[in-house]
C-alpha cells in the first residue's frame, strides 16, 4: 500500500489552480436555500467570524515558500484568488488588504468575488 507523504501534500497544495479564502461567516441575509441555512444538516455553526488579514498573508507567504522550494509544477504565472463567505463584501478590509499584498508580490493576478449582489460597496481599489 502506498501512503500520501507530507511532501505529496505540499506538492498538491502548491499546484492548486486557485486560492479561495472564506473571509467571513457574516451574512446580511437568511436564505433558506443557503448551505448554512435550515434546510441542511451536518454543518458547522456560523459564529459571524471574519478571517484576519494576518492569517491571509501567512497563507500567501506559505504558498510562496512552497513555490520557491520547487513544489510548483505548473507553468502558469498568473495567481488566481477568490473571496467568498457568508457575504464577502462585509469584510472588504480583508479583500483590499490581500489584493494590495498580492499585487506587491506578483505581476499577474486575477481576482474573483462571489457575492450576493444585493448592496453596493466602493471597490475602486480592486480595479
Amino acid at each position: 500500500m502506498e501512503y500520501i507523504t507530507g511532501n505529496d501534500i505540499k506538492h498538491f497544495l502548491a499546484n492548486t489552480p486557485q486560492i479561495t479564502f472564506e473571509i467571513t461567516e457574516c451574512c446580511n441575509l437568511a436564505c433558506t436555500y443557503c448551505g448554512y441555512g435550515p434546510l441542511y444538516n451536518n454543518k458547522d455553526p456560523r459564529k459571524n467570524r471574519n478571517l484576519s488579514e494576518e492569517t491571509g498573508i501567512l497563507f500567501i507567504n506559505y504558498m510562496v515558500n512552497l513555490w520557491e522550494k520547487g513544489f510548483l509544477d505548473i507553468t502558469n504565472d498568473t495567481i488566481y484568488v477568490s473571496f467568498y463567505g457568508g457575504e464577502p463584501l462585509l469584510n472588504m478590509n480583508f479583500i483590499r488588504h490581500i489584493v494590495n499584498y498580492i499585487r506587491s508580490k506578483f505581476e499577474k493576478f486575477k481576482k474573483h468575488i462571489l457575492a450576493q449582489g444585493d448592496f453596493s460597496v466602493d471597490v475602486p481599489a480592486l480595479a
